[in-house]
């Protein structure tokens, strides 16, 4: 099988594939107690869904987490 052939072939089977759905992290308002589930759930939904979330350019992941932050954390952005 020609080589482009087959490249072609793989992403279109992965493109078919459509990313699991995932519920969002609850936003992070900046308490020590919050901050480890929190971190680990936005890595969970990064993982799961690379499309949404590539690995480059990483906009879209920090863009994400400072969507998701309120209260004390909220001021972190700037």
């Amino acid at each position: 099988m020609n080589v482009n052939l087959w490249i072609i072939k793989i992403h279109i089977t992965l493109r078919a594939d459509p990313e699991p759905r995932v519920g969002t992290p609850e936003r992070y308002e900046g308490d020590r107690e919050t901050c480890g589930p929190f971190l680990t759930n936005c890595s969970l939904l990064f993982a799961l869904q690379p499309c949404t979330f590539a690995t480059e350019p990483a906009p879209a992941k920090v863009a994400f987490v400072i969507n998701h932050l309120t209260g004390r954390a909220r001021p972190w952005n700037s």
